[in-house]
């Protein structure tokens, strides 16, 4: 997309009050593909009916359809060494029209707010590079989080890292993604009931990197 539109706040959709307990480790399982409205849920991920219920409430019903949906669900153990997603500064669906539901119950994603909107450059090494020195000096914006609970709405203007903990705890965090291409890294988690219809492609170290192929 590109131009002066990254820096901006995400939307907040509000509390969904869930309590997960089982330790789990699921990587953007596919769970629904465009033109269909049901999702496809493994029984150990039903329990996240009411955080998709708002996902579509937010969406709409159109896009919510139109799209093809992903998931991500982690209940883990994380400390100041140990963390489940990585760090650093990034945005969801970097150069694409993905948009991204995140959710977690304690060390709330920090979002970087641009005082302007800023111009990044259309490339994922020397983004996050840009992102990185911009946020590390107020001058040019603050850094937020939201409320534990509340599910925020991210699409590729929206720059944001992950928590540090300060303190070990269990931590859940739970991703919905909205795609029109298919999230198809090999060791991302595999649904069996709802094969992906596309062949799986090597995972690379790069950041940023937009997540999904396009759909032919």
């Amino acid at each position: 997309m590109g131009g002066r539109i990254y820096g901006q706040a995400p939307r907040d959709c509000g509390l969904v009050d869930l309590q997960p307990t089982e330790m789990m480790f699921w990587q953007d399982l596919f769970i629904k593909p465009a033109k269909q409205f049901e999702p496809v849920l493994p029984a150990n991920l039903q329990q996240f009916g009411p955080l998709i219920a708002a996902v579509m409430r937010a969406e709409g019903i159109d896009r919510w359809i139109d799209h093809n949906v992903f998931m991500c669900a982690k209940t883990l153990w994380v400390s100041a060494a140990e963390s489940m997603n990585r760090r650093g500064w990034h945005t969801d669906g970097f150069m694409s029209s993905d948009i991204n539901y995140v959710w977690s119950d304690c060390y709330g994603t920090e979002i970087w707010l641009a005082d302007e909107l800023v111009s990044l450059t259309q490339d994922h090494a020397a983004s996050i590079d840009e992102m990185t020195f911009l946020a590390a000096d107020p001058f040019y914006g603050s850094i937020v989080t939201y409320p534990d609970r509340h599910l925020i709405r991210l699409d590729e203007t929206v720059v944001h890292r992950v928590a540090e903990y300060p303190v070990a705890r269990m931590r859940s965090f739970v991703k919905v993604s909205l795609s029109k291409g298919y999230f198809n890294r090999v060791g991302n988690s595999i649904n069996h009931q709802l094969p992906l219809p596309v062949a799986y492609e090597a995972r690379t170290a790069e950041r940023n990197v937009p997540a999904s192929k396009e759909a032919a």
